[in-house]
């Protein structure tokens, strides 16, 4: 029997269908959607993502081992379907570990949710372990988005 990737299949269009309806208030604290330009096949790409938003700013952890962030390279314009309101902006993609670090720590400060879902450890005032974090950058990458 076939593998299925229930992320890409079934989950992410699920999603995406929600976030364009009347009922995108069910999604919209956790999910944004990105739609993006291919950089080699100049198709348009969609793909939902949890984030972290301050004022003008959305912030984004995705696994190393997805594809769709490798299209922002260099800094990219991207659409953002946003509460239900589409909103342009400019993706910079994150790679360097430090900084890495530095929006793990961030996102995981904000929503203790992500702290469970990365399985790090705090200390007593809630800080996460700077070993943690150092360990759950290795394989992560983050993308920061302007909003225009």
């Amino acid at each position: 029997m076939p593998k299925i990737n229930f992320m890409n299949t079934i989950a992410n269009p699920f999603v995406k269908i929600v976030a364009r309806s009347p009922l995108h208030n069910l999604v919209d604290e956790g999910v944004v959607l990105i739609t993006y330009v291919g950089r080699k096949s100049g198709k348009t790409n969609t793909v939902p993502v949890n984030y972290l938003l301050e004022e003008k700013t959305i912030h984004v952890i995705s696994l190393r081992d997805r594809n769709w962030w490798r299209n922002l390279r260099g800094g990219s314009s991207v659409e953002v379907l946003l509460k239900g309101k589409q909103r342009n902006g400019w993706a910079v993609l994150v790679e360097d570990q430090e900084k890495v670090i530095k929006e793990l720590d961030l996102f995981c400060r904000r929503n203790p949710k992500y702290v469970q879902y990365l399985r790090i450890q705090v200390n007593v005032n809630g800080i996460p372990e700077q070993k943690e974090l150092r360990n759950a950058a290795r394989n992560r990458v983050a993308v920061i988005i302007t909003l225009s």
